[in-house]
This record gives C-alpha cells, structure tokens and sequence, in this order.
C-alpha cells in the first residue's frame, strides 16, 4: 500500500486524522489524530512510496483502528 492510499483511508475513517508535512524530521510526515492526541512518522518519498505492513499494524495499533482495517 502505498503513501497516498494509507492517508485516504484514515482521513475516512476518522476527520480528525491530519497529515502534517512541515513537522516531519527529513523524509517523514506526520500523520497526527487530534481526537486521542497521538501522532506517527510516516516516511514520505513522494505520493506512491510504499508503507510497509509492520508499519501499517503499528498505526493501527496507535489510532485505534478495528481488526482488519487494512484488507
């Protein structure tokens, strides 16, 4: 799944999952839920970098996503 994909289903499923370009350290973004007041580095190398799966179960494991969010 790539950059662009993984921000599009979390600002569906939940309006207060923002991208914030300018906070990000390097090559990273940061996806922030302003709701439970966590935020995650994303590594961004353009719209189609791709995220891996360990990564994608560690930001489930931060937002609160249910079981199965990323099938």
């Amino acid at each position: 799944m790539n950059y662009r994909e993984v921000l599009r289903r979390l600002q569906r499923h939940d309006s207060r999952i923002k991208e914030l370009p300018s906070r990000g350290k390097g090559s990273h973004r940061i996806i922030h839920h302003t709701g439970l007041g966590q935020s995650y580095p994303l590594k961004y190398h353009g719209a189609k970098t791709h995220i891996p799966p360990a990564v994608l179960n560690q930001l489930s494991r931060k937002f609160e996503l249910p079981d199965g969010f990323w099938r």
